[in-house]
């Protein structure tokens, strides 16, 4: 789901016709007007703590069901310019008669006034906190000294310090498996298949040679046409320097 944009968050101004208040069904405009205001001025995080000081409240998987569901709604209806509908909002979710309730709880409908952050954006947000969290692991002394003078290592820290190190230089340069898999991909079909193939015999290994010499012969013949191994006869390496002295 996008983030709704500044102009699209107007919640209760009742001047702009495509603000919140102004779309929504009757029901749900007396929900808003009973929530206080100062509700509204928070973000999902404030909200959370807030809700948890006063009284425990933690929102429910079907509260966030709802809250998703509402802003959807809200987006459809200005994509339609039309007002929202009270069925796209709780069906799929609850049923209607629990959706009543809920709009009489103001910290409910608090919450779910509380636009979702952009789920890209959030899951950027993460990673880095996460690359911060990892940093200050790197930062952190796993060696300390004793009251002896002695060298105290945190063998369980410089172990954690490892992985990390290693997690990064995979993800910055790439692992093992993923750089033979880049090597395989730049190469042709032929090239991949000599690549995977191993000869197991002696015999095999002097038919290879002598296709080769056979195919560079031909390759250094003046006027002679380029062409490969496909189609030539099998030879041992003996066979090719008796037909050389031969022909000489």
């Amino acid at each position: 789901m996008s983030e709704p944009s500044p102009k699209e968050l107007l919640i209760i101004d009742t001047t702009d016709p495509r603000s919140v208040i102004n779309l929504v069904p009757d029901s749900v405009k007396r929900a808003i007007q009973n929530t206080p205001e100062w509700y509204l001025d928070q973000d999902a995080y404030d909200l959370r703590r807030m809700f948890k000081a006063h009284d425990g409240y933690v929102p429910t998987f079907t509260d966030n069901r709802l809250r998703i569901a509402f802003w959807q709604e809200y987006e459809s209806a200005q994509r339609r310019q039309k007002t929202m509908l009270t069925k796209n909002i709780w069906g799929g979710v609850c049923s209607d008669t629990y959706f009543e309730k809920f709009l009489r709880d103001k910290q409910r409908v608090a919450w779910m006034l509380c636009p979702p952050a952009d789920y890209t954006k959030s899951m950027e947000e993460a990673l880095l906190f996460g690359i911060d969290q990892l940093r200050e692991i790197l930062a952190a002394p796993h060696e300390a000294t004793n009251k002896e003078g002695e060298l105290i290592v945190d063998a369980r820290l410089a172990m954690v310090k490892v992985e990390i190190v290693k997690m990064i230089d995979q993800r910055v340069k790439g692992s093992v498996i993923q750089r033979t898999q880049n090597i395989h991909a730049h190469l042709n079909g032929k090239e991949a298949k000599a690549l995977n193939e191993t000869p197991e015999t002696l015999d095999q290994i002097e038919q290879k040679i002598a296709a080769l010499e056979a195919e560079s012969r031909t390759l250094s013949t003046p006027g002679g046409a380029p062409r490969t191994t496909e189609g030539l006869i099998p030879v041992t390496h003996k066979d090719v320097i008796d037909v050389e002295s031969t022909s000489t």
